[in-house]
């Protein structure tokens, strides 16, 4: 055999060597899927959510995975259920477990993928308070980057093993989807700004008494008149700030107290 065929043969060896191993590793990755359904990226508050994640492929040198989730328990369900525990370490047979954060020590003499299923409720960001009279509707701030699920690796030490694999959903509340669309076609700057200055203090019902005002106001009615109703609500709108306010520092002062 002449000397070129040897180096291609060499070459050719050590080529199919190195895709050998790509092909391996890349086998041995870890993953996180799931199994029975789409994840949205959009939910209502309150929606139920469902779905089945497979962990496999993980390294020899990951000793712990954690879990954490934005979702809340759901009635007599558990957030977690370990319908096949696989590679997973469960102490004393536990698999059903309701905490948002939970770990698992890893079995490194077990290769099989681990099954767990979520079951669990979307936050409620909306907060209803009744005070003096008026209907007040608190709404958090955060809307969007909610944690469906963060599965995480670390090694024996603590130290992060790969990179978390993570999906996130964003909040909706339809009542204030269908606000802001009739918002957009109040055409008077003045009731606009009115609507919007009730509608952020919490009187959603007041704010949506206006738009209906505004779709179906009188052609006779005098500009007076419309101020005049400005006014009076815009006064509500006032007080209502005033209580809100003042019932916000007295229980500041309680829990000082306490």
């Amino acid at each position: 055999m002449i000397k070129g065929d040897i180096r291609g043969l060499r070459a050719f060896g050590i080529l199919f060597s190195f895709l050998v191993l790509i092909l391996v590793g890349n086998a041995a990755a870890m993953d996180v899927v799931v199994l029975d359904s789409t994840i949205d990226e959009i939910h209502p508050e309150g929606d139920i959510v469902e779905y089945t994640l497979k962990i496999s492929g993980v390294q020899p040198q990951v000793s712990v995975i954690e879990l954490e989730t934005d979702l809340r328990p759901y009635g007599q369900s558990f957030l977690w259920n370990v319908t096949d525990p696989g590679f997973l370490e469960l102490q004393d047979g536990q698999h059903q477990f309701q905490d948002q954060s939970i770990q698992f020590e890893v079995n490194k003499s077990v290769n099989t993928p681990a099954l767990i299923h979520v079951t669990g409720q979307v936050p409620q960001i909306t907060e209803i308070v009744q005070s003096e009279g008026l209907v007040i509707t608190k709404t958090d701030a955060q809307t969007t980057g909610y944690t469906h699920y963060r599965v995480q690796f670390f090694d024996e030490d603590g130290f992060v093993v790969g990179n978390a694999f993570t999906e996130v959903f964003d909040i909706e509340i339809p009542d204030e989807t269908d606000f802001f669309d009739r918002l957009s076609s109040v055409q008077d700057p003045m009731l606009r700004n009115l609507v919007i200055d009730l509608h952020d203090k919490g009187l959603k019902y007041e704010a949506n008494t206006l738009l209906d005002y505004s779709d179906k106001k009188p052609l006779g009615v005098s500009l007076p008149l419309v101020i005049v109703i400005l006014v009076v609500i815009g006064g509500i709108a006032l007080f209502a700030g005033y209580r809100i306010g003042y019932a916000r520092g007295y229980n500041a002062s309680i829990n000082d107290n306490d």
